[in-house]
């Protein structure tokens, strides 16, 4: 009980640091005549079951870590519109956070056994006139989670921003036609890639995969295009992910890719100049 006490107060200490993000929030003259609500949903119950390095510290491979920094990112994001007087004219934007994960299973970092509990907080936020000010959402896990919930908002239309789930499934928008997603989608994500790097003007990169079809794919692609990769290491495990990024470096790879299949997340990480990649 202790130890579940401490990660509670530990947990509390991190969300009062976004307290204070949101509190020093300066918005622009004229911004506050009007507001809109943006609901927030998150595993907020899950957070109390990790122990506290899980999530005092970002760990891209974790469910905890992404929910502490995903919360972060979206309040940063607020501030900034909330200053800018020519985004949004004489509106600001206020956040409203909901626990979409059932706190019976909170101990499952994956959120694969909250159907029922994440349909009934996408109800109450479409449903509960107390949530009238809402007008997008955005969060989520990945999987059967999300399918439920954005077909309630698509229903409601209701945008429904995604923050992790790859799933081809959402590239159906006759079904989910309010669903956006900051991922590509797991169909032809090697070209999504691609356009990416040809975007940015990158030449060359290194690979970190644990051996997928999906890195198979994706190194063919690059190659076949002009991309240049010297380095491709398989790491089958998180914990030798360090030391192939090491590898990597010393290759001279500036940018490089982390993949892993989905639902697991897959980053790019760049170094300028971005163009030596």
């Amino acid at each position: 009980m202790f130890l579940r006490s401490s990660h509670l107060l530990l947990f509390l200490i991190q969300l009062s640091l976004v307290g204070t993000l949101e509190a020093e929030i300066h918005i622009a003259a004229g911004k506050e005549q009007n507001s809109i609500t943006i609901a927030v949903i998150g595993l907020y119950s899950e957070l109390v079951y990790n122990n506290p390095s899980d999530y005092s510290q970002f760990n891209p491979f974790y469910a905890p870590g992404w929910q502490i920094y995903d919360d972060l990112s979206i309040q940063h994001a607020t501030q900034l519109l909330n200053a800018n007087s020519s985004i949004l004219q004489n509106t600001s934007i206020k956040l409203k956070h909901f626990n979409f994960y059932d706190p019976d299973y909170a101990y499952d970092i994956y959120a694969t056994s909250s159907l029922g509990y994440a349909g009934l907080v996408a109800l109450n936020i479409t449903q509960n006139p107390e949530n009238s000010d809402i007008v997008a959402v955005i969060g989520g896990w990945s999987g059967d989670p999300v399918k439920i919930e954005a077909e309630i908002y698509s229903y409601y239309n209701i945008p429904y921003c995604g923050i992790i789930p790859p799933d081809s499934i959402f590239d159906n928008k006759y079904n989910y036609k309010s669903f956006f997603r900051t991922t590509w989608s797991r169909y032809g994500y090697e070209l999504h890639v691609l356009k990416f790097l040809q975007t940015h003007n990158v030449t060359r990169i290194g690979i970190v995969t644990y051996g997928s079809p999906l890195s198979q794919r994706l190194q063919d692609t690059l190659t076949a295009n002009g991309i240049d990769i010297p380095a491709f290491a398989i790491a089958p495990g998180y914990e030798d992910v360090s030391s192939a990024i090491t590898m990597l470096k010393t290759k001279m790879c500036v940018t490089f890719m982390s993949i892993w299949d989905p639902p697991s997340p897959q980053h790019i990480y760049t170094s300028p100049p971005s163009t030596r990649a």
